[in-house]
């Protein structure tokens, strides 16, 4: 194994590696190993892409609700923050009623 003396050089020595044909051979094995079909946990990749696709929706719409009310200039909070309280808040209210309209 032999180490790096001349650093110095190093931007024109790493220059020519990337483009060295053993670089190049190296590169495309761990692309098509790293490829999600040929990978052990292909099923967990794909997911966690899934749930993380899932919580960007999620947050999208919060994000919006929020937007919303300070648009409006309303409160995000009611009296009572239960579940089936008529007085629970325009936030809850907001969330609420696109979480039973919306399927993503």
């Amino acid at each position: 194994m032999q180490g790096f003396q001349n650093w110095k050089t190093i931007a024109k020595t790493i220059s020519e590696n990337e483009v060295s044909k053993q670089h190049m051979l190296f590169m495309y094995t761990f692309y098509k190993r790293s490829s999600c079909i040929n990978r052990i946990d292909t099923n967990l990749l794909q997911i966690t892409a899934h749930e993380e696709s899932y919580w960007k929706e999620v947050l999208k719409r919060v994000v919006s609700i929020i937007k919303l009310l300070s648009r409006l200039g309303l409160a995000f909070r009611g009296h009572e923050e239960v579940q089936h309280s008529n007085g629970k808040g325009n936030y809850l209210t907001f969330r609420n009623t696109l979480v039973n309209m919306i399927i993503f």
